[in-house]
């Protein structure tokens, strides 16, 4: 398990510095109360939640689209991964961006990578 104190959670990167990880850890922190038994949990759903969503964001229609692309951003926001939540904002926006639909399987890609490797 990675420690929270090791990783920066601050603004997005800029030349020269790590990257902002996938989750915001502090803002976890503060959604489970500090309580690593409530971490893993939330954290387990957010993966089932975005794995649900994307399966059905490959089928959906455009009208579809956005309100999938909502229930994602809803959860991304309530973990801190905001780069899903921001990804899923512009394919709410933008539900016939197939840009979009690849920048968000991206970005979920990149948190449930990060979040494996707190385990």
């Amino acid at each position: 398990m990675i420690a929270e104190g090791t990783l920066s959670q601050s603004a997005p990167a800029c030349a020269g510095t790590k990257p902002a990880p996938a989750v915001d850890l502090d803002h976890l922190a503060r959604q489970t109360m500090g309580d690593d038994d409530i971490r893993r949990e939330v954290l387990i759903l957010f993966v089932e939640v975005a794995d649900g969503v994307l399966a059905e964001l490959a089928t959906a229609d455009e009208a579809n689209r956005g309100a999938l692309a909502h229930r994602l951003l809803g959860a991304a926001r309530g973990i801190g991964a905001h780069s899903v939540a921001a990804a899923a904002q512009v394919l709410e926006d933008e539900p016939a961006s197939s840009r979009g639909l690849s920048d968000l399987a991206e970005a979920v890609s990149s948190a449930k990578a990060f979040i494996a490797g707190l385990r």
